[in-house]
């Protein structure tokens, strides 16, 4: 299985993108919307789409929520 073929799952979902830019890690809340060759499209909430490079992504996972079923304040 390709890193791809792993992120085909969270088209669509509310996810949390950690990647780095070579000095730091950085946190992007977002909306996954498209999954390519070494790439993946997100929407932010301020409905700005963004191509991030999947060789700079640390992890990715869905958000979590809380009891309510809301999201999770996340805090860096």
């Amino acid at each position: 299985m390709t890193i791809e073929g792993a992120f085909q799952r969270y088209i669509g979902r509310d996810v949390l993108v950690y990647h780095h830019n070579g000095t730091t890690v950085s946190t992007i809340e977002c909306q996954l919307t498209e999954v390519g060759d070494g790439w993946i499209k997100i929407k932010q909430d301020d409905e700005s789409e963004s191509i991030v490079n999947v060789n700079h992504i640390i992890r990715l996972r869905e958000h979590p929520l809380n009891s309510k079923g809301k999201k999770k304040i996340i805090i860096d």
